[in-house]
Order: structure tokens, then sequence, then C-alpha cells
């Protein structure tokens, strides 16, 4: 190959690479980001077995049993003793829900949101509530799920403004390598 044959490649491969090199951003980000190493995390069951979830909020779900009884379980585990434990609340009013969080309900967490995870957790969910609670440069959402068996499970995915931030930065690196190597290429095409 001549090269002007190799100049024109190269001029013709730029695009290309870069587009690769935003895609490949795209990809890491998203992977990096997703919580795809997060599972499903098991809180037991209540005494008795829980039956309905009755309220929940982004570190707190509150069931109520088969025997009447209504428990809470806290899932924060900041400065908690009782940390992923189920307590006994005596009346509803004990609930103390945060004001910004929205609630969605199903019988399949799959349906609650498309944009992310979770699959199901494995065995058979008879509720699912999603939680979601949206901060200034952050949103957690959180599952919890009442599984047949009557136990609840619970799945929480963190979202912040730093996968924009690593997306762009990304996509600034991965574009400069390729335009060092573009440069680099067509010079010594250019030399030889």
């Amino acid at each position: 190959m001549g090269r002007k044959t190799i100049t024109l490649l190269g001029w013709a491969l730029l695009p290309i690479g870069i587009i690769l090199a935003c895609m490949s951003s795209w990809w890491l980000t998203t992977f990096l980001f997703s919580d795809t190493f997060t599972f499903w995390k098991s809180l037991g069951a209540p005494s008795g077995r829980a039956v309905k979830i009755v309220e929940a909020d982004r570190l707190n779900v509150w069931v109520e049993a088969n025997n009447g009884q209504l428990f809470t379980a806290d899932t924060g585990c900041y400065k908690n003793e009782i940390c992923k434990k189920w307590v006994e609340v005596k009346h509803i009013y004990n609930f103390q829900i945060e004001d910004l969080t929205s609630i969605k309900r199903s019988e399949n967490c799959e349906e609650l949101d498309t944009e992310e995870l979770p699959r199901n957790p494995n065995g058979i969910v008879t509720d699912c509530v999603l939680v979601i609670y949206p901060g200034p440069e952050y949103e957690i959402k959180t599952y919890y799920a009442l599984m047949s068996d009557g136990s609840v499970r619970y799945w929480r995915y963190e979202s912040s403004n730093w996968k924009l931030f690593f997306f762009i930065i990304s996509n600034i690196v991965l574009s400069t390598i390729i335009i060092k190597i573009h440069k680099k290429v067509v010079a010594n095409a250019n030399a030889g």
C-alpha cells in the first residue's frame, strides 16, 4: 500500500474509532454503575410468617404477619443494633415514612421498573414493592419482595451523577487515545 492509501485509510477509520470509543465507554459505564453484582438479600421471616407488605421506605419495610402482628426491619444498618432483624410494631402510627418517596407495587418485581435490574428473586414472589427515593445528586431504588414462604428479600440500587461524569471522562480519554494512534499511523505513513 502506498502512503496516500494508508493516509486515506487512517482518516476513514478515525470516525469509526471514535464511535467505537464512545460505545465502549457507554458499555463500561453501564457495566460499572448498574449494580450488576448486587444480589437479593434476605431478611428472613418475622415471627409467624409475613403475608403482606404494609408499607416501605428506602431503608425500612413493614409487614403484617399471618397472626395479625405488624413487624418492621431496618436495612440501612447505620449505627443500628437491630439491623436486618424483625421488630414488632404495636400500632400503624409508628410508621415514619419519608415524604419524598414514591412507591409502586406488583406481584412481579420485573414489572415495576423497566430501566434497571433486578430480576425476580429465586422462588415465588407474592408481593413486590419498589420504593424510589430521589435525592439532589442521586436516586435510591429499593425493592422488597414478599416470598411465598413468608420471608422478605430486598435489593437496593443507588445511582448518582458520577455515572454521567465517568461516561464523559471515559469518552474523552478513549477518543484521545484513538486520535493519538491515528496521528502516529498517519505520521509513519507520511515518513515512510
